[in-house]
């Protein structure tokens, strides 16, 4: 006859020593060290777009507001000069 394993398994638990997880780091710098250099370059010139794009909308808006103010105190002294003459 043959004999079943009843014993339960071990779990094999591994600790990483400090020299191990910097050489772990160390890798994956140079693994990944470039392409995350790449992404954080573009999103900080993505993030000067945004914020350039937003000081152009904001200072574009400051003009067409001041225009449509200067255009609405024109009609409103037309009007009231065409009221004047009109009594």
């Amino acid at each position: 006859m043959s004999k079943k394993n009843t014993e339960t398994p071990k779990t094999v638990t591994t600790t990483m020593t400090e020299a191990e997880a910097n050489e772990l780091e160390r890798l994956r710098q140079i693994l990944f060290g470039a392409q995350n250099r790449k992404i954080e370059e573009r999103l900080e010139d993505l993030v000067k777009m945004v914020a350039d794009t937003r000081q152009d909308a904001a200072a574009n808006l400051a003009e067409q507001v001041s225009l449509a103010e200067n255009a609405r105190q024109v009609m409103t002294e037309q009007f009231e000069q065409a009221l004047a003459r009109a009594e």
